[in-house]
């Protein structure tokens, strides 16, 4: 059982607790938390995309990378920059919101675009020519990442709760 002498004993040994748990103890347990959470997602993501995380005909995998976060020590589950887009739609689904006032949804041809809001905070339409553009129509999304990240939240517990018991014990020589 571990004695202190003093409270200034005792201050010191917790300011140590939490340098530790501040710098290497939560940069490994961070990045063992985030080792964990991915293959969840990537089970989601099968769950959802028919037993591969990957849309059919379409060429990236819903890939994801375990990145240290800047200046922190934190990591961070996320997906690379070519498969950032499946996702998305995995998520959200593709052409459900506002396609634009210059979008025929029958033909899908492309009639104008968007321009800046005037001062009375009205959208102007600039008319272009007429160009063939190919209409996928709307997909709705599964939900995909918010779901993965409700089950991750629950895997990443266990590895974060051991690695502050660890730094707890060693600090406190409890065995």
């Amino acid at each position: 059982m571990p004695q202190w002498s003093s409270f200034e004993s005792y201050a010191r040994t917790i300011d140590r607790l939490d340098r530790r748990m501040a710098t290497e103890a939560a940069v490994d347990a961070t990045r063992r938390a985030a080792e964990a959470a991915r293959p969840i997602a990537y089970r989601e993501a099968a769950r959802d995309l028919g037993g591969d995380p990957k849309f059919s005909g379409w060429r990236p995998w819903l890939e994801l990378r375990v990145q240290r976060e800047r200046g922190g020590t934190g990591h961070r589950v996320q997906p690379t920059k070519t498969s950032a887009g499946p996702w998305t739609v995995a998520d959200q689904g593709r052409n459900n919101g506002f396609a634009g006032p210059g979008i025929n949804r029958k033909t899908g041809a492309f009639l104008g675009y968007r321009k800046k809001a005037d001062k009375n905070g009205v959208f102007q339409v600039k008319r272009t020519r007429q160009r063939k553009r190919r209409w996928n129509g709307v997909t709705y999304g599964w939900g995909t990442s918010g779901r993965a990240v409700t089950k991750m939240e629950d895997a990443v517990l266990p590895p974060m709760r051991a690695a502050a018991t660890k730094a707890i014990k060693r600090h406190f020589d409890l065995g």
